[in-house]
């Protein structure tokens, strides 16, 4: 396709005559043009100040905007420290409109930077700012290779008077084809003061294969040095270079070292926290007494308890709360990860089942998982992308023949409900639902049923808190007074699939999810509601409709649904 310059020729013809009449003088880079790009270069005098320019218009202008760089500034905020780019308009593009144009942004937003211009301290221009804040990591995150992270916790607040001293780290060395060991991959564990007193520890996931042990040296400043990373560690100077790095006590062998800086971040508009820089040195083998030392940012990040439930607020209280989940096929499998991802704090997971490939077109793990129990499948991936959630496996087959040397299931399952927040059951085994409903009614742990009909054409999620009926009531209901319509299923909806013993029912992994979902919403509100977090929900039965009776597909809704206790029931005594 060709530059839009060039398909819409009255538009650039637009976009320099505004500028000219601005007052503006323009010059356009005929050797970016040939490469696609249109680069202006504008001379602009606005107020008492006459500033050189460059416009860079991106490739779908106009429904993006243009970058104006200014080369000779150097403002200590609204201008992008490393690449000079001036913050004119906020990043979202709802504030950029298609009928704007470069002298738009020059003639309205330009001005509000003067005072910075003229060398006015950043309060000037805090009356006009966007309601956020400028954090310092975003620049050296740019700039730091793209493998690299460096986790510490958002909540540290590091004594103030203590200007520097060691830390330790748990990392891992990744490989680069340009580069090979120069990336590092970890977590800032402790911090320490130069007394070796302890000012902070890690009390957040410990990552799964990261298992090496570093200890380097930190710094405070008293604000962020903006810029790539020679100008960093210019600004440092060497007599702080050498501290950080600590040569002494380097090997003589090629080999990987990593330092710190710790910095007021503005973390909100005009809020800050304690931010860290990494500074990874990549040292070569000394020879001759001389050793070259290569110095890379390390991309940090917030990762502690509170700064991974920031973004979800009403599951917050997940993490103090323990879940036994029983079934983890094509509807608990997800749901157990939708949980972790959430932050619940511990999972049981109970099957016996093992991954067959018939089975993975509709299970979150695929042909990897092949030949290996459920359970133990997701607790290797919870451990890996979720390690918040401790869990546990079993591989009970509920209701089986006793074993020689196994204990008997009903003193296994008691042992396995033990201290248990919810009971999940997503077994689709008529036989295990009431079970388990009666070992959670009788210990007073609330029960969650999930189920989906044959063709995953509905499904229905049913809760059991001990205040209402129980599992025999909503039975009663639905099939002896069938005051519940059930969920519409097709007629043809369940096979045996050559080489499975038992028959099945179909039905595709985004439909049955569906069922899933609310299953893990309902959950979270058992497990949170009573703390203030997510809404608790009033029914005790929630019915899916994905298809009408024909099988046509309608709109995805749930009806809520409320029933009563059979007046012989025993759950009313």
């Amino acid at each position: 396709m060709r530059p839009w310059f060039e398909r819409d020729p009255e538009l650039l013809a637009r976009e320099i005559s505004e500028l000219e009449r601005l007052g503006a003088i323009v010059s356009v880079d005929e050797e970016a043009l040939t490469t696609g790009t249109l680069r202006l270069q504008i001379e602009y005098s606005v107020g008492e100040a006459t500033l050189r320019l460059l416009g860079i218009y991106p490739d779908l202008y106009p429904f993006f905007r243009p970058e104006v760089l200014a080369p000779d500034l150097a403002l200590p905020r609204h201008q992008q420290p490393i690449s000079k780019a001036l913050c004119l308009i906020g990043r979202r593009t709802s504030k950029w409109y298609a009928e704007d144009t470069l002298a738009t942004l020059l003639r309205e937003q330009l001005p509000h930077l003067l005072p910075l211009v003229a060398g006015a301290p950043i309060e000037a221009v805090v009356p006009v700012e966007e309601p956020q804040g400028e954090p310092a990591s975003d620049y050296y995150n740019a700039e730091a290779p793209r493998e690299s992270f460096l986790l510490f916790d958002g909540s540290w607040s590091i004594d103030p008077t203590v200007m520097g001293g060691v830390f330790q780290a748990q990392m891992r060395k990744v490989a680069r084809d340009d580069r090979p060991e120069l990336t590092v991959q970890g977590y800032i564990t402790k911090i320490s003061g130069m007394d070796g007193r302890t000012l902070a520890e890690w009390q957040g996931p410990r990552l799964s294969q990261i298992d090496d042990l570093i200890e380097g040296r930190w710094l405070r400043l008293n604000e962020p040095i903006l810029g790539d990373i020679n100008q960093v560690l210019d600004a440092l100077g060497d007599e702080r270079q050498q501290w950080l790095k600590d040569e002494r006590r380097w090997p003589n062998h090629r080999h990987l070292a990593l330092s710190a800086v710790l910095y007021p971040e503005e973390v909100q508009h005009r809020v800050f926290a304690d931010g860290w820089l990494g500074i990874q040195w990549l040292a070569s083998r000394r020879h001759r007494g001389f050793r070259q030392t290569v110095g890379t940012f390390v991309r940090t990040s917030r990762a502690g308890p509170e700064d991974l439930a920031a973004r979800m607020p009403a599951t917050r209280a997940l993490q103090d709360r323990s879940v036994a989940f029983f079934g983890t096929g094509a509807i608990g499998a997800p749901a157990a990860l939708e949980l972790a991802r959430a932050g619940v704090g511990r999972l049981l997971l109970v099957d016996h089942d093992m991954v067959d490939p018939s089975t993975i077109r509709r299970w979150p793990l695929g042909l990897s998982a092949l030949g290996a129990l459920k359970v133990d499948v997701l607790k290797r991936q919870l451990a890996d992308d979720y390690p918040w959630t401790e869990v546990e496996a079993d591989t009970m087959k509920i209701g089986a023949a006793e074993v020689e040397n196994d204990a008997p299931q009903g003193a296994r399952l008691a042992a396995l409900l033990e201290g248990q927040d919810l009971v999940i059951d997503c077994t689709a085994e008529l036989g295990v639902n009431h079970l388990l409903s009666e070992l959670a009614r009788v210990r007073g742990i609330p029960y969650v049923l999930a189920n989906a009909t044959p063709g995953g054409w509905g499904g229905m999620v049913a809760s059991f808190t001990g205040a209402g009926p129980c599992w025999l009531c909503l039975r009663h209901a639905l099939y002896t007074e069938k005051s519940i319509p059930l969920p519409p299923a097709d007629p043809a909806g369940e096979l045996q699939p050559p080489g499975c013993a038992d028959p099945t029912f179909t039905g595709s992994a985004f439909d049955l999810t569906e069922v899933g979902l609310e299953l893990v919403r309902t959950a979270a509100g058992i497990l949170t509601g009573a703390a203030g977090g997510y809404p608790l929900p009033t029914w005790h039965l929630a019915v899916l409709h994905l298809r009408d009776a024909e099988g046509q597909r309608v709109p995805p809704s749930w009806q809520a649904v409320d029933y009563r206790s059979r007046p012989s029931c025993g759950c009313r005594h």
